[in-house]
C-alpha cells in the first residue's frame, strides 16, 4: 500500500470516509499512474 506516496494516501483515506470509495480507488489509480508514468 506504501507507494512512496503517504500524501495521497491520506486523501485516499477521506475520500473513503465518504460515499466516493469507488472515486477514490480511481483518484489514486490516475495519482499512480501519473507517477509511474
Amino acid at each position: 500500500m506504501r507507494r512512496g506516496a503517504p500524501r495521497r494516501m491520506k486523501i485516499v483515506l477521506l475520500f473513503s470516509r465518504e460515499e466516493n470509495c469507488q472515486k477514490a480507488s480511481d483518484f489514486n489509480r490516475e495519482m499512480n499512474g501519473d507517477r509511474i508514468q
